[in-house]
């Protein structure tokens, strides 16, 4: 079994190879595109795991782009202050994009 801890935007992902998940909106992501990501904070190869400080520096995430952007259910936030007759209602859908994690690789030559 070999996994990896991912940090993407301040949120940390627990992935394998051929993973999907949602990240924050990539404003110019495009359908296929390729992503590197070298924030890796943790590595497991078979028995052996590897912690980085506060990332592992030889090693990098190369993910593909499978949806653009995804819109999650809506959240409905309601603001109320009480005998005063103010009523708020305002929704709000965050964007993801969906990506797919290809390898995790071990940078060659640095």
């Amino acid at each position: 079994m070999s996994y990896a801890i991912l940090e993407i935007n301040s949120k940390q992902f627990i992935v394998n190879e051929g993973d999907k998940i949602l990240i924050d909106y990539v404003k110019n992501g495009v359908k296929n595109g390729t992503l590197l990501f070298k924030s890796i904070l943790y590595k497991l190869e078979g028995e052996l795991g590897i912690f980085g400080k506060p990332y592992l520096k030889n090693y990098h995430a190369e993910v593909v782009i499978t949806r653009e952007c995804v819109k999650q259910k809506k959240i409905i936030v309601f603001k109320k202050k009480r005998r005063k007759g103010y009523h708020k209602t305002i929704g709000h859908r965050q964007k993801y994009t969906e990506v797919k994690i290809i390898n995790i690789v071990k940078n060659k030559g640095i």
